[in-house]
């Protein structure tokens, strides 16, 4: 995206509503599985994944589905996470607001695989993506896997489907 752009207003009460009720059957067959496949070289329960900007935990809980990871999720909308803890809570889940920028409560070296998804087509500033991408090198273990999945960013905006039936309680 290019700097200078309207944000696109994600840390927002409106937005993680908007967010609850979409249509993730798209990214359960084309994200979900090469997120469960890549995190790093073999799960275990003393493994850790960070999932940098996690919104309401869809790919957090994916990733604690058979208790092999445990999952550092952090994104900058408290409200995103609010909705994550509520809908999705996990005892090997560590919800965490952050600022989109930095990790500081992670050493160097100390995480075993990295995912981020939809995070980049979202945000309009370069600068804060570039300061991300720096850090979640910098808390890679050697040789761990770092995923980014993402849309087109022409797609973004685009209209969704809602998930068909009543939303979820």
């Amino acid at each position: 995206m290019i700097t200078g752009e309207d944000p696109l207003g994600w840390d927002t009460t409106a937005a993680a509503d908007a967010y609850r009720d979409r249509d993730m059957r798209p990214a359960e067959k084309l994200i979900f599985p090469a997120v469960l496949q890549r995190p790093g070289h073999s799960p275990g329960p003393d493994r850790l994944v960070l999932d940098g900007g996690c919104g309401t935990g869809a790919i957090a809980a994916q990733l604690t589905g058979g208790g092999e990871w445990r999952v550092q999720a952090l994104d900058p909308s408290a409200d995103m996470l609010d909705m994550a803890g509520a809908d999705r809570p996990h005892a090997r889940i560590s919800y965490r607001l952050f600022d989109g920028r930095t990790l500081p409560r992670l050493a160097d070296d100390s995480v075993d695989g990295a995912v981020c998804g939809l995070v980049y087509c979202t945000d309009p500033d370069d600068d804060r993506l570039t300061a991300l991408t720096a850090e979640i090198h910098r808390v890679l273990r050697p040789g761990a896997a770092y995923l980014l999945a993402d849309l087109n960013p022409a797609a973004t905006g685009v209209g969704y489907r809602r998930r068909p039936g009543p939303r979820p309680t």
